[in-house]
């Protein structure tokens, strides 16, 4: 088949299929290898195809609504929409700061969609600002409507670079409003960077049951998911996100810290009952200097009282 148009990219060709109204196909392909930019580009030809022998359909307009009222030929159209994303198109340059970080991933998608995304907009709208710039004269910014995103849950931190890539692509705005975006959510992460390896450290080492704990005690929060009240969060990335819907949450300092507090302390407790679960209390009373010598020894072994306790039953049992 002759192929008018073909892409250089995943990225490219994803870009188009959405363009063109087939989101579907654009959803396929979001998270495919370079391997199937071939089958991308028969894809994208096909489609051309089918449309060029629907042109006279009076119907066309209705059954496409990305070309309703367009008097260029379907051929046409798609080589305009490359032409201008190949202008348009954010360098991914500018995005290096995220690479191998799971964190930023994380901070990076949720920034862009929790500000240019939202549910209740009307589709024929943002279908005609897919390819435009921004109407700088309006008194918001127009938000893409979720349901009709390439990529709309992520199951890992990956492919949330990837789907804040597509979404870059997607806002309606000029190239140099989406690289003061970029630079502001940059500075916004790196502000908190350091901070995540001390005021989440005891997430680190958290298991499914205890991640799972945690995310429901973040779902609960009546504000703290607000911007994200009907999206889910795959268990892969929930432990990456907490640190950025933290941050993103608008409320005071004062008050976040003290969700914070209450958090860390539910879940100690939790996870002290989880350990402890199969434990068997005693009470006993010792001798100053027995009480001393096992202060000693917790610290020597690095262990609690309860554990140094049991070592030595285990051992003097054993010899």
């Amino acid at each position: 088949m002759h192929r008018a148009v073909e892409v250089k990219s995943i990225r490219e060709g994803v870009y188009l299929l959405w363009c063109m109204g087939y989101l579907d196909d654009a959803r396929n392909y979001a998270f495919s290898g370079k391997d199937t930019i071939d089958k991308i580009n028969t894809r994208i030809a096909t489609l051309i195809s089918l449309e060029e022998k629907e042109k006279k359909d009076k119907n066309d307009g209705e059954k496409n609504p990305y070309k309703n009222n367009n008097p260029t030929s379907p051929q046409q159209f798609v080589l305009n929409t490359l032409n201008d994303y190949t202008r348009a198109a954010v360098n991914e340059s500018c995005l290096a700061w995220t690479k191998g970080d799971e964190y930023a991933y994380l901070f990076l998608w949720l920034s862009l969609y929790k500000n240019h995304t939202r549910e209740d907009i009307i589709s024929e709208i943002i279908s005609d600002a897919r390819i435009k710039k921004r109407d700088k004269k309006g008194n918001e910014t127009e938000r893409l409507n979720r349901c009709h995103l390439p990529v709309t849950t992520p199951d890992n931190p990956s492919q949330c670079y990837l789907a804040s890539i597509y979404l870059l692509d997607l806002i309606p705005a000029s190239p140099e409003e989406k690289q003061t975006e970029i630079a502001r959510i940059r500075s916004q992460y790196l502000r908190i960077k350091e901070n995540i390896d001390t005021t989440f450290s005891w997430l680190s080492d958290a298991d499914a049951a205890m991640l799972a704990f945690t995310w429901k005690q973040i779902e609960a929060h009546r504000k703290l998911l607000s911007g994200f009240d009907n999206d889910s969060f795959h268990p892969a990335i929930q432990k990456y996100a907490i640190p950025a819907l933290f941050e993103l949450w608008d409320a005071e300092r004062a008050q976040k810290e003290l969700f914070l507090s209450r958090l860390r302390k539910r879940y100690a407790n939790t996870k002290h009952r989880k350990k402890v679960a199969d434990k068997a209390p005693i009470n006993i009373r010792i001798s100053p200097d027995a009480k001393n010598t096992l202060i000693k020894l917790e610290k020597r072994f690095n262990r609690n009282r309860a554990d140094v306790i049991e070592y030595l039953i285990e051992k003097t049992w054993a010899e």
